[in-house]
């Protein structure tokens, strides 16, 4: 069997993302496929980002990251829990907890015999060295780097400066990834536990994902041209607005939130219902909402069959997939 170890040295760098695709990917491509994280912190979300999105519930819980580092006695654990997941899979993805050193990586990549991809969260002082460490102790294991969420205008420092400059160190680069609003959505739900919010209308559509927030005020534009600017958007506009609101109802919007704690007249509210569109009313004022909404992001995980479908087309497009598949298809 043919096991893939995921690693990155922060939370948030894109493990997940890549795991749950690249087991979409290669179930496409019709290979039996198990995905594990078989140590998790006590706030660790992925498991069930793994059983919503891909229905692969794992057999035993996640065993608790140790503080003192990978024993040999830990690592013999997380072998058997590996081996249980196989069930007679082709490919088996590991994804390794953000907590473990590169060394701790490394002892599991090696008890589970297992190739490696490391994702690197993209920052702006990103360089050749601070990867260099992974090689090191990857060894041979490693595949390469998934250089991951890439803003928009360091696109080009990325391709003249990193990747030469990995390339130089004998750094292997598998991808390079573009930052997409759509992975960083939200959901409806996220949003009104975040503002505090009662549900007026579409409390069973939670579950659609917002990537704009439009705030529904004074302008020279008609209210149609503004709001058409983007889909997938949550208004934020005062309750008592229902000139603003009806505008936002005739774009396509994802949720309106509505301030002040006032509610819509009731043709408004017809109106949402007849469009789908659920309405979050919050006591606080359209100001203090979007300061709020500030860090609504930090609540975004990547448990949305949206964000399941994105990554893999930027994988797809951004990635080669050929040499993980290679590596893996002589196992499988």
């Amino acid at each position: 069997m043919a096991v893939l170890y995921v690693a990155s040295d922060r939370s948030g760098a894109g493990k997940t993302a890549l795991s749950a695709s690249l087991a979409s990917i290669f179930a496409e491509d019709g290979l039996g496929v198990a995905v594990i994280k078989p140590l998790a912190g006590p706030d660790d979300t992925d498991v069930n980002a793994y059983a919503d999105l891909l229905g692969a519930s794992q057999a035993s819980p996640p065993l608790t990251v140790p503080a003192d580092g990978i024993s040999p006695a830990m690592a013999d654990s997380v072998q058997q829990a590996c081996a249980a997941a196989q069930d007679g899979k082709d490919v088996l993805i590991v994804e390794g907890a953000s907590d473990l050193s590169q060394q701790d990586h490394a002892r599991l990549a090696e008890a589970l015999d297992a190739a490696a991809v490391i994702v690197a969260g993209f920052t702006s002082d990103m360089d050749a060295e601070s990867l260099s460490g992974w090689s090191e102790q990857m060894g041979d294991r490693l595949l390469g780097f998934l250089i991951n969420g890439i803003t928009r205008y360091q696109n080009r420092d990325v391709t003249i400066g990193l990747l030469p400059e990995m390339e130089a160190k004998g750094l292997k680069s598998i991808g390079a990834l573009p930052e997409d609003r759509r992975l960083l959505g939200v959901t409806v739900s996220q949003i009104a536990e975040h503002v505090n919010g009662r549900y007026l209308a579409g409390e069973e559509l939670t579950d659609g994902l917002v990537e704009h927030f439009m705030v529904g005020g004074m302008g020279l534009d008609s209210g149609l041209e503004y709001f058409g600017l983007h889909n997938n958007k949550a208004t934020i506009v005062r309750g008592d607005r229902p000139d603003i609101q009806m505008s936002s109802l005739q774009t396509p919007t994802t949720c309106m939130v509505l301030t002040e704690g006032k509610d819509p007249i009731e043709y408004v509210l017809n109106e949402a219902e007849l469009e789908e569109v659920p309405i979050v009313v919050t006591d606080s004022d359209t100001l203090t909402t979007m300061k709020a909404l500030n860090g609504v992001q930090n609540r975004a995980r990547f448990n949305h069959p949206a964000k399941l479908t994105r990554f893999s087309e930027l994988l797809r497009r951004h990635a080669d997939l050929d040499t993980i598949r290679t590596r893996l298809a002589p196992v499988a």
